[in-house]
């Protein structure tokens, strides 16, 4: 397993309890969300690798431009959009770059390194080119978001409704992973 993955769960979990809002005291909504992004991400780490292990890579898909750093970015940010966005204090954290250096330009490079996979479902997981399609939409609502001066209600309305359920927007990362896993193993 790669050692970058437990940390990047760690700054998952504390970038989403920056980001939580509503119910609870904060240690409990942190302690919520740090055991809901552990369970998510074992789930998911556990699902790529089977399903990675089930066939051989079918196809070409070149990964040379790929990093394991991009993918720290990737699995961090992807974080982070999902739970930012939904209020005015999750949106300032990231335009002040106090969680992470997300930038949705950095964010869009990385995106755009990853569209080597689309057309490549891995085994047991459906294509990820709506996954990377879902993340580049909430990467330019954020990125419409960071760029004003204030952030309206309208704009985190239309931010939480393109993200929907927690759980189904998390989800979204599974046929990425699992591609990467299966196509790019050296860095997914």
């Amino acid at each position: 397993m790669n050692r970058a993955f437990p940390a990047a769960v760690a700054a998952t979990a504390f970038a989403l309890s920056l980001t939580a809002c509503g119910g609870g005291s904060v240690q409990s909504t942190a302690s919520s969300l740090v055991a809901r992004a552990s369970s998510a991400a074992s789930a998911a780490a556990s699902a790529a690798s089977a399903a990675a292990s089930e066939a051989p890579a079918t196809g070409t898909v070149d990964c040379g431009t790929l990093t394991k750093d991009d993918m720290g970015t990737w699995i961090v940010d992807t974080q982070l959009l999902i739970g930012a966005g939904r209020s005015k204090d999750g949106v300032a954290s990231l335009k002040s770059q106090q969680v992470s250096d997300y930038t949705p330009d950095k964010f869009a490079a990385i995106l755009a390194k990853l569209d080597v996979l689309k057309g490549h479902g891995a085994v047991g997981f459906d294509d990820p080119t709506a996954s990377l399609d879902f993340f580049a939409h909430l990467n330019d609502l954020m990125g419409t978001m960071l760029a004003g001066s204030d952030v309206t209600q309208a704009q985190l309305d239309e931010y939480s409704a393109a993200v929907g359920d927690t759980a189904s927007a998390i989800g979204k990362q599974l046929p990425i992973n699992a591609a990467l896993s299966q196509y790019c193993p050296k860095v997914g």
